[in-house]
């Protein structure tokens, strides 16, 4: 996550940390299983060169993702962990909606300065 992805004061990430890009492809990894020192290391690796340093993580349940007729492509590109949410509608308010819902009930892991 970056600075614009969470709020602080509720240590739950924003919506738009979930929202699609155009390409309707949500980049995400799968880190049940790993330790906080893990997932942020993928995320040294294979995130910050991209898109910058990161702020802290997010953990969600898949299942959440999924009801909302959402799905997963784990393509393992460019980490064995990665995949897409993919599933995303044209409409953006849809697509916001649904962001919404995953954020909501997730969880957001900040690193410290």
């Amino acid at each position: 996550m970056h600075s614009s992805d969470y709020t602080a004061s509720t240590e739950r990430p924003r919506y738009s940390a979930y929202m699609p890009p155009a390409n309707g492809r949500k980049s995400v990894y799968r880190t049940d299983m790993l330790s906080e020192a893990a997932i942020r290391a993928i995320a040294d690796e294979f995130v910050v060169p991209h898109r910058g340093q990161a702020k802290g993580h997010a953990h969600q349940s898949a299942a959440i993702v999924m009801a909302q007729g959402l799905a997963f492509d784990p393509d393992g590109v460019p980490h064995p962990r990665h995949a897409n949410i993919v599933g995303w509608t044209s409409e953006r308010a849809k697509n916001r909606l649904k962001a919404e819902n995953i954020a909501a009930s997730a969880t957001a892991v900040l690193y410290g300065p």
